[in-house]
Parts: C-alpha cells; sequence; structure tokens
C-alpha cells in the first residue's frame, strides 16, 4: 500500500486549488469580454438612432422655417447614414448601391449646384432589371464617385460629369 505524505497531499492541494482558481478568472474575464460586447453592441444602436433623430429634428425645423432645400439635403444625409451605417449586409444588390450613390449625388449637388451631374445609364435598358439584382460588395460605388469629385470635378472650372 502506498501513502501520501503530508507535504505530497498539501502540494496537490496547493496545484488543484490553483487551477480551480484559475479556471474561474477565466470563466469570469469570459463574461466581463461578454458584458462588454453586449455594451458595445448597445451603444452602436443607440448612436445611429440619436443622429437620425438629430436629422430628423434638423429636417422638421427646417420644413417648419420654410426651408426646403435644408430639409431635402437633411434627408438625404439621413438616409445616406441610415444605408452606410444601418444595414449589416457586406453584399447589397446594384440597385441599393445605385440609390445610395443617388443620395450621395444630392448632398453634392448643394454643394456643387449646376457644376455636376449625374447620369446613371445601362447598354441595354432590357437588361436593367437583372442588372439592378445583381450583389456587389457595400459602398464599392460611394468611393468612387466621391473620387471622380474630388479629383475631377472639385478642381475644373465648368460642368462636370458622372
Amino acid at each position: 500500500m502506498k501513502f501520501i505524505t503530508e507535504k505530497k497531499l498539501q502540494k496537490l492541494l496547493e496545484e488543484h486549488t490553483q487551477a480551480a482558481m484559475i479556471d474561474r478568472a477565466r470563466y469570469y474575464e469570459n463574461e466581463i469580454l461578454k458584458k462588454q460586447t453586449e455594451l458595445l453592441t448597445l451603444q452602436n444602436q443607440i448612436n445611429p438612432h440619436f443622429l437620425y433623430n438629430t436629422l430628423e429634428g434638423i429636417r422638421g425645423e427646417a420644413l417648419a422655417a420654410g426651408l426646403d432645400t435644408v430639409a431635402k439635403m437633411t434627408e438625404a444625409l439621413s438616409t445616406f447614414f441610415r444605408y452606410t451605417i444601418s444595414n449589416v449586409e457586406h453584399l447589397v444588390s446594384l440597385e441599393d448601391e445605385l440609390r445610395n450613390i443617388e443620395n450621395y449625388y444630392v448632398i453634392q449637388r448643394y454643394r456643387f449646384g449646376e457644376r455636376i451631374n449625374l447620369s446613371i445609364e445601362y447598354d441595354d435598358e432590357d437588361d436593367r432589371d437583372e442588372l439592378s439584382k445583381c450583389r456587389m460588395p457595400k459602398l464599392t460605388l460611394q468611393p468612387i464617385v466621391e473620387n471622380a469629385i474630388i479629383h475631377g470635378i472639385e478642381c475644373k472650372i465648368g460642368r462636370g460629369n458622372i
């Protein structure tokens, strides 16, 4: 029969206690991480709502003051932000991307006035419906249009076409 000395028993007990404490600490670290993630998710939901509500308040005040152009620009900005911030899908339809570009164009139109023109053309109008349903990465077109404005139209004297 084999006996365990008191020293060995004490050492085994300490090792077991230490392992249990490490496991418990990992468990609590994971729980804290989960709670932090939940809080961050909630904050990310609140911030866009605050932005949309603020923009809607500005739009309402503009309408009440008879400032229709400010109201339209605020609505376009709100719609643009709603698309870029809230829509969590990574792939969207070409139709959604083009609608976002049109809102972006409305905003830029207030900045550049008649100097800027947006035209969306299809090689074959019969393909329009089918092409509109094609999926693509979200926010693919907006940076291209923005670069065309910054590096083309902004520096140009006269009108520019996108």
